[in-house]
């Protein structure tokens, strides 16, 4: 599974399956599906905000790709530099 930090404004995914943290997936429950493990299926369209990491199992289409970065980090909201406005990786 791919990690990848969301650098537009909001990214949205409709399905695959996804690694998220507890508090990543209780903020979407009514559209994700729990597989365990910190994995969940999407069952409903998802989006993630700004330095967001997640684990992608899907697809990459170009129109998606703008908008993620691929990164080693852990799942989670990644801190960002306020004086650089650029998000850590």
């Amino acid at each position: 599974m791919q990690r990848y930090i969301i650098i537009a404004t909001v990214a949205g995914f409709a399905s695959g399956i996804l690694e998220l943290t507890s508090g990543q997936a209780s903020a979407r429950t009514h559209a994700l599906k729990p597989l365990g493990d910190s994995l969940y299926e999407v069952t409903a369209p998802v989006q993630f905000k700004n330095g967001e990491v997640i684990g992608y199992d899907g697809e990459i289409n170009k129109s998606l790709l703008q908008l993620v970065t691929p990164t080693s980090a852990e799942p989670g909201k990644l801190k960002t530099k306020k004086t650089s406005g650029k998000v850590k990786k």
